[in-house]
């Protein structure tokens, strides 16, 4: 996410992905130093020779946005926080890499049963994606 009058801006268009490598020589405001989105997005930019051009580091995401407004740099958001640009002018875009796609896996005992909850999950995943668990 960044500001509208930001250099990325022009490049945010809706239903369009960006690409990790065009925002990494921007200023960053950074998230919480041992959260996952901050490890996944340090460890993207070593592999591509770069470090994350942090300016300033919050505690919440909510603390990002209001930082991004202030025009302290542009900001890495979970798709679940994306609600809280609503009511800001602030432009984002998805991230082009496959690595952004977060895999989820459920572990459980082989010798315990599925329970009625584990069973309606399992099927709502196969109904919505493939394969199955």
């Amino acid at each position: 996410m960044a500001l509208p009058d930001h250099p990325l801006a022009a490049s945010i268009e809706p239903c369009k992905d960006i690409a990790f490598a065009a925002v990494l020589d921007h200023p960053i405001v950074g998230i919480h130093h041992a959260g996952s989105l901050n490890r996944l997005l340090a460890d993207a930019a070593k592999a591509a020779g770069k470090t994350l051009a942090e300016i300033v580091r919050v505690e919440s995401f909510l603390a990002l946005v209001r930082m991004v407004e202030a025009g302290f740099g542009i900001g890495f958001l979970r798709s679940t926080s994306l609600h809280l640009l609503a009511g800001t002018d602030l432009v984002c875009a998805l991230l082009a890499e496959l690595w952004t796609l977060r895999q989820l896996f459920v572990a459980r005992r082989k010798s315990t049963p599925l329970s009625g909850a584990m069973k309606s999950f399992i099927a709502l995943r196969s109904e919505t994606y493939a394969p199955s668990i």
